[in-house]
């Protein structure tokens, strides 16, 4: 985004919800001081966006206006084969991978939240749009951006 260009794969739209650390540790500490957890407990926030979304709020954080560019799914497998074996051969270790590019091409990362709000009352506080301007902030205070 910092750069001008966002990369989004091609294909259906794909929904994710996500977290900001400060409201997964606050979910941590409510289970683990609950009287009763039932079962598995998903922790995000629970409304749900599309890449395309999540790709346009990093721009605003970053105060860019990046340009959204469609890669072909085909490219990204192979790009995530590709970076894997390079990382094998030079012993780097890298961020990418075939793992990650399945990841992506998902078709979607959604979860039920409403137990952990049942079970231990927890709702995300920090919004999509507030924990990437704050994440923007502190990488401009280390230097990153």
């Amino acid at each position: 985004a910092n750069r001008g260009v966002l990369p989004l794969p091609t294909g259906p739209e794909r929904r994710l919800q996500l977290i900001h650390v400060s409201d997964l540790a606050r979910a941590v500490v409510l289970a683990a001081t609950a009287d009763k957890v039932n079962g598995v407990n998903h922790i995000a926030e629970s409304r749900s966006y599309l890449w395309r979304e999540v790709a346009e709020r990093v721009a605003q954080a970053v105060g860019k206006n990046a340009r959204l560019v469609r890669v072909p799914a085909a490219f990204i497998s192979i790009a995530g084969a590709v970076t894997e074996g390079v990382s094998r051969l030079t012993g780097r270790p890298s961020i990418f991978s075939r793992d990650k590019a399945r990841e992506l091409l998902a078709p979607g990362w959604l979860c039920e939240t409403r137990r952990a709000e049942q079970d231990f009352g927890f709702v995300a506080e920090i919004p999509l749009d507030r924990g990437f301007a704050e994440t923007a902030k502190w990488y401009r205070a280390q230097g990153w951006l």
